[in-house]
């Protein structure tokens, strides 16, 4: 079985040399994991006083899903660099605005924050433009000879 451990290593374990309790273990550990995972954004603050409830249904739902044969695998996806960065502007200008209004960026919730930058985005084609730029110029710079 191939394992991505992440930061490009990856193992071929052969799960036939691991005994019983250790597989027993890493069956605990991974569902355990993954069902955390689930639920993982519900919290008193975003959901109230339900939220401990609302972890349970997602978990159960989870679960389920897992009986029914789905699976979400670990993909290699690349995101587009040049909206992932146009976002980076619209949040900015956000929390401009936030400070300049007196208020504090950790008041808002992040989830709220991104939502209002993608819609700014869509009022301001400038900001991809930016993006695109601040991209490429990425792309093109050097860094050979740089000591670091």
């Amino acid at each position: 079985m191939k394992v991505n451990i992440g930061k490009g290593l990856e193992f071929d374990v052969d799960t036939s040399r691991l005994n019983a309790a250790v597989l027993e273990h890493v069956q605990y550990i991974g569902l355990r994991n993954i069902l955390m995972d689930s639920h993982a954004n519900h919290t008193k603050d975003a959901d109230g006083d339900d939220y401990v409830e609302l972890s349970r249904l997602t978990a159960e739902k989870k679960l389920d899903s897992m009986y029914n044969g789905e699976v979400r695998t670990a993909s290699t996806r690349e995101g587009d660099p040049v909206e992932a960065e146009a976002v980076r502007i619209a949040l900015g200008k956000i929390k401009e605005a936030i400070r300049k209004a007196g208020k504090k960026v950790s008041d808002y919730d992040t989830k709220l924050l991104r939502e209002k930058a993608k819609a700014l985005l869509e009022k301001n084609a400038w900001m991809r433009t930016e993006a695109r730029k601040r991209v490429d110029e990425a792309k093109a710079t050097e860094v050979e000879g740089i000591e670091l």
